[in-house]
């Protein structure tokens, strides 16, 4: 003490071990990827040497791949005309859902638009696109979104390029391979056809290499020939390195490795099984499918592709019926009133639940012990409320926390 009774302290932050520490490159890093992502991404305004540092994206990929390696989920993003940026959060961490995923944190990509769409989320980008953009325009606008950051990349393609007009755009992100993304355009040709059948172009934009190219090493672009709208180009789902489309029934189905630009078809189930949801998680790709012979709402089977792509077995047989004792309309109609939101496979395999949406209520039932809850209450859009029978129709996107850099 000294004589007016106050401690003679020295300044923490320049001690000479706070100076050793902040000296030592290696032990800051490490210090870094232990901390939560709100913190960190608070500690960017430090110092220009802390900046590049959280910066650096292979940061990026050590931190995202310790704090979450298995790219899970730890929430869902009901995006529609119902419902605006409405989080569905699957675990009890709040810092995930704090404000990270509020319409307010989407408005400065275009303050005049709050009716951004999310038209896909891989590995914890979402790929978005304005409410305003239409086919028909002589540019079709997007951007690459980081929740987590609050970052974000635009991009602007020509609607009508190549003699083809675009129908599509999918985003391939893999943190674990590259701190890169690309973006996959799908053009309809104008070439003569053969009703119903059109032929496609893909092309390939890189972001490492800021250019947009023929998705064939020979220079000449891969094209497919396939019905007209009966392949879902703008459903995209990422999986194993490749791009999966679903087809309508009776259409083919395929998908796109990356690495090799190779187009190749992907079975299907027997005609008689309906599919209602297509999604992927932790590395296995699920098709949800009633039988149209035995059909009733509340029961259908969850089918996984095998690794090898020789077909699809069925990884969970699902009875609702416990639910709907709770909530009665999901019987209603010919495909009910609520809708299967994604199968969330955790490290534990008794973990593993279905998420759905039912009027008001998101629920996550467990696939093996039968068990359910409320994860929260669904909030519709005051200006256009939905009705029962909207809740058959809604799907969701994933959003996985990730420290990338758009």
């Amino acid at each position: 003490m000294n004589s007016s009774g106050k401690r003679n302290l020295v300044s923490v932050e320049h001690s000479p071990a706070a100076e050793s520490i902040a000296g030592n490159e290696d032990l800051v890093r490490e210090i870094l990827l232990r901390l939560p992502v709100k913190s960190l991404l608070r500690f960017e305004s430090v110092s220009k040497k802390w900046l590049s540092l959280i910066s650096d994206p292979h940061f990026a990929q050590s931190y995202t791949h310790h704090h979450n390696p298995n790219y899970e989920p730890s929430g869902l993003l009901l995006n529609n005309r119902f419902f605006r940026w409405q989080f569905i959060p699957l675990d009890d961490d709040d810092q995930s859902r704090v404000n990270l995923l509020s319409q307010g944190s989407v408005k400065f990509l275009c303050p005049d638009d709050p009716g951004f769409r999310i038209l896909q989320s891989c590995n914890g980008l979402l790929l978005c696109s304005p409410s305003h953009c239409k086919k028909r325009d002589p540019f079709f606008d997007c951007y690459i979104y980081n929740p987590t950051t609050k970052k974000y990349r635009f991009h602007r393609f020509l609607n009508r390029e190549f003699g083809a007009t675009l129908v599509a755009v999918n985003m391939v992100f893999d943190p674990s391979k590259s701190s890169h993304y690309k973006l996959i355009c799908i053009r309809e040709m104008d070439e003569p056809r053969s009703e119903p059948n059109f032929t496609y172009r893909i092309d390939i934009y890189s972001s490492e290499t800021d250019y947009l190219k023929p998705s064939s090493n020979s220079g000449s672009p891969l094209t497919i020939t396939a019905h007209r709208y009966g392949i879902y180009f703008d459903w995209p789902i990422y999986c194993n390195g490749a791009i999966h489309w679903y087809g309508d029934e009776g259409d083919t189905s395929l998908y796109f490795d990356i690495d090799t630009e190779c187009l190749k078809t992907m079975p299907m189930p027997p005609s008689r099984l309906r599919g209602w949801y297509f999604g992927e998680s932790r590395g296995h790709l699920h098709l949800m499918v009633y039988n149209l012979r035995e059909y009733c709402p509340t029961k259908f089977d969850i089918m996984e592709l095998k690794a090898d792509y020789s077909g699809w077995f069925v990884a969970y047989r699902v009875d609702l019926d416990a639910v709907a004792i709770t909530y009665p309309e999901m019987r209603c109609r010919k495909y009910g009133t609520f809708s299967v939101l994604c199968v969330v496979r955790a490290e534990k395999e008794e973990d593993s639940t279905l998420v759905i949406c039912v009027p008001g209520k998101a629920i996550s039932f467990n696939l093996h012990d039968k068990t359910w809850k409320v994860l929260c209450d669904l909030v519709p859009n005051q200006n256009a409320p939905a009705t029962i029978y909207d809740y058959g129709w809604f799907d969701a996107d994933q959003y996985i926390l990730a420290l990338c850099h758009v």
